[in-house]
């Protein structure tokens, strides 16, 4: 879920939820934290998702 491990300055948080369910969590958390302007989206598992559902 996240890579790396918390530093002094980043507390990291690991989602509890099953990978069905993961996508939705982090959605609405996103939907809810204005702060959060940009998101970098990598790895293998983006390319599962179709084009309209990860715009």
């Amino acid at each position: 879920d996240l890579v790396g491990n918390p530093t002094a300055s980043t507390g990291k948080h690991k989602f509890g939820l099953p990978p069905a369910d993961r996508l939705t969590a982090m959605l609405d958390y996103l939907r809810a934290t204005p702060g959060v302007r940009d998101v970098v989206v990598s790895g293998g598992d983006v390319a599962n998702l179709p084009w309209p559902r990860l715009e």
